[in-house]
C-alpha cells in the first residue's frame, strides 16, 4: 500500500505488548470499551471483525473443563467446542474457536462467570478484535485523510488487556494534533501514554523511519 502523507501512530514495543484495561472486572471493562468506541471511533462494539476462544493445554485442564462445562448453553453447548475442550488437539497446544459475532455477549457473559476460577491469563483466554477509523467526539465526524486502518485486539482471561495500534492522520505533532489527542484520551479503556506515540516519515509512499513526539 502507498501512503501518501506522514501519520503519527500509537503502538507498544515488542517489551511491553499489552496494556491493562482500566478496570479489572470484565462487565466494568466492556462498558469502558462500548465508550470508547461509541465516542471516537467507527466502530460498533457488538460488530468486532473477529472472536476466538484460545485453549492451552500445556497444563492439567480437568478444572478447565469443569469450568466450561458450566458455559452458557447457546454458546458453549458446540459439540465442537465439547470435543475441543475433553480431548484437546493431537499434535497441538493451542486450540482455537472461532466464535460468530451474535454470540459475543454469551462469550463476554460466560467469561464473567469465570473469571473468579481462572488461576492465570493462559488457559483460557477471550480474544475480541476490531479494525477502525477515527472520529472526532463532539462531531462524530469521520477525521480526514485517514489512510491506515487502526486496531484494538481485546484479550479477556484472568486480567484483561489491549493490544492497540492507533493511526492518526496528522503529520506532524502539532497543536491540532495535541488538541484532538487530549479531547480523545480520556475514553480509552486503557491509560494511554504519549511516550509510545511515533511520527512516521515517509519514502516512496512507505514508512522508512519512526520518531517519537513530544509536547513543545
Amino acid at each position: 500500500m502507498t501512503i501518501k502523507n506522514p501519520y503519527i501512530v500509537y503502538s507498544l514495543p515488542t517489551s511491553k505488548i499489552w496494556h491493562p484495561l482500566k478496570s479489572k472486572k470484565l462487565n466494568l471493562a466492556w462498558q469502558d470499551i462500548k465508550d470508547s468506541f461509541d465516542n471516537v471511533t467507527t466502530a460498533s462494539s457488538q460488530e468486532p471483525n473477529s472472536i476466538q476462544i484460545q485453549i492451552s493445554f500445556y497444563r492439567n485442564s480437568s478444572d478447565l473443563e469443569d469450568a466450561m462445562l458450566m458455559a452458557i448453553p447457546e454458546l458453549m453447548e458446540d459439540p465442537q467446542l465439547k470435543n475441543l475442550i475433553k480431548n484437546g488437539i493431537p499434535q497441538q497446544r493451542l486450540g482455537v474457536w472461532e466464535i460468530e459475532s451474535e454470540n459475543l455477549n454469551s462469550a463476554l457473559q460466560y467469561f464473567e462467570k469465570i473469571q473468579p476460577t481462572l488461576k492465570n491469563n493462559y488457559d483460557i483466554q477471550l480474544y475480541v478484535h476490531y479494525a477502525f477509523k477515527l472520529v472526532d467526539p463532539l462531531s462524530h465526524n469521520l477525521l480526514e485523510s485517514q489512510e491506515l486502518i487502526s486496531h484494538f485486539t481485546f484479550y479477556f482471561a484472568r486480567t484483561h488487556t489491549c493490544l492497540p495500534t492507533i493511526f492518526f492522520p496528522f503529520s506532524e505533532a502539532n497543536e491540532d494534533f495535541w488538541k484532538y489527542y487530549d479531547s480523545i484520551k480520556q475514553y480509552f479503556p486503557f491509560i494511554i501514554d504519549e511516550k509510545y506515540l511515533k511520527l512516521a516519515r515517509l519514502k516512496n509512499g512507505r514508512p522508512t523511519s519512526f520518531k517519537k513526539v513530544s509536547r513543545q
